[in-house]
């Protein structure tokens, strides 16, 4: 049983995101709950959150600091972030601006703020495989906010932890994320194409990630020694692509259509990826088959 948390201040920041669109009513439940957003009206829309609990994200630095000074949150949930899987240099500075910048502002306002304690959501990009090196430039932004984190905990006592997430998965997902794209195509009878070779994947569903995250932060509330430790939130096996079509198909109860041409990755993929201790008292729930289940079900509904 993942360890829960009950009774907070907490501030999600990336809340319109996937994963924090399903982790801001599990905390909703037992906490007092507050987003920063770019749009609050859509935020407060979308979260079903009051007006007065969503906070601009868009006014800068002394803003952010303001609205913590306002909340004065004991937990931060640091989601927020931009993605994008090559390295453009056109979408660089997207990336500092969200990574680094705004991660930063987020950072040093929580470390002014006594007894309040940040989950960073990481990437396993960050990683990569055996030299423990970045994948790609969005990495390379995430493990720069890990320094500045690192810096801030050693001159201003932030508290914080990373769990690193890896393959998410779920229902109503907007993002072309590999199960999704498997199950619309088995559906619509279109080819499915494979990489040659072929990577190694930790799929974890969505409901088991955000038990994940709401774990990392109840073990750096009783665990003092757990500030900045990085916390892998793993499957219980690493499957590969063609595995993971097999496993669809058989769910959907469809053949696969496989395209005989398979792709090439990009440079810097990662086709083992790192991992390490998950967080205190968690493990997956949800098996792949009843995960896709629900993405089935879900998709079959919409």
């Amino acid at each position: 049983m993942s360890q829960t948390i009950s009774g907070q201040r907490i501030l999600v920041t990336g809340a319109t995101g996937y994963v924090g669109s399903f982790l801001v009513p599990r905390l909703c439940e037992n906490n007092e709950v507050h987003a920063l957003a770019r749009d609050g009206g859509a935020a407060s829309r979308v979260l079903g959150l009051s007006l007065d609990r969503v906070h601009s994200s868009v006014d800068g630095a002394g803003a952010i600091l303001k609205t913590f000074e306002m909340i004065q949150p004991t937990v931060v949930f640091h989601l927020a972030t931009h993605y994008e899987r090559r390295d453009d240099i056109n979408k660089m500075a997207a990336m500092v601006d969200a990574n680094i910048r705004f991660g930063s502002f987020v950072l040093a306002a929580a470390s002014s703020i006594e007894q309040c304690q940040v989950v960073v959501a990481g990437s396993h990009f960050q990683f990569g495989e055996e030299n423990g090196r970045p994948a790609n430039f969005y990495a390379a932004t995430k493990n720069a906010l890990c320094e500045i984190a690192r810096y801030l905990q050693d001159a201003q006592g932030l508290q914080w932890i990373q769990p690193v997430l890896f393959d998410v998965y779920g229902p109503s997902d907007p993002r072309a994320k590999l199960i999704t794209v498997v199950i619309e195509r088995i559906l619509a009878g279109e080819p499915i194409s494979l990489p040659d070779p072929e990577p190694l994947h930790h799929f974890v569903y969505i409901d088991d990630v955000v038990d994940a995250l709401i774990a990392s932060a109840a073990e750096l509330r009783s665990d003092r020694s757990r500030v900045g430790a990085d916390v892998f939130v793993t499957s219980d096996e690493l499957i590969t692509p063609a595995a993971a079509v097999a496993a669809v198909a058989a769910v959907v109860g469809q053949p696969a259509r496989l395209d005989s041409t398979p792709y090439s990755l990009p440079e810097g993929s990662i086709m083992v990826p790192v991992a390490g201790p998950r967080p205190q008292g968690w493990e997956p729930r949800i098996a792949l088959s009843d995960g896709v289940r629900a993405v089935l079900d879900g998709a079959v509904a919409g």
